[in-house]
């Protein structure tokens, strides 16, 4: 059985739905996806360089708002569900960037490396396992 690689935005929503759970408060939210963007940008730099990985996560943060260079600039002053909101569409804009740059397969599996311990799972393989 091939084992297909869930969507940026799936594997970003899982992600932070895995490491912050609901009603956290936005700097609890932002800590958090602080640690995630360092355990990220470790693992990439192995492939893209730190160079390559900074343009690329510049390009993830300019795609949510032009100008912002840093997570913390784009949320500053938002309320928690706002935060979750801006923190989630920059993840998934930097891991739809990855899927495109070096491909979906290798971008997950890195991504899966980076966190064993989440479970990722993609949706519509879910629904569609009820039926074969």
């Amino acid at each position: 059985m091939i084992e297909r690689s869930p969507q940026p935005s799936e594997v970003a929503r899982q992600l932070l739905v895995h490491l912050v759970p609901e009603g956290q408060p936005p700097d609890t939210v932002l800590d958090a996806f602080e640690t995630v963007y360092r355990q990220l940008r470790e693992r990439m730099a192995l492939l893209l360089g730190q160079a390559g990985f900074d343009a690329l996560w510049s390009r993830a943060l300019h795609q949510v708002q032009p100008g912002v260079t840093t997570l913390p600039a784009l949320v500053s002053g938002h309320g928690q569900g706002d935060v979750r909101e801006c923190v989630l569409a920059v993840f998934t804009n930097c891991f739809t960037l990855l899927y495109t740059f070096i491909g979906g397969d290798l971008s997950f599996r890195l991504i899966r490396q980076t966190w064993p311990s989440i479970p990722f799972r993609d949706p519509e393989e879910q629904a569609g396992g009820a039926n074969q």
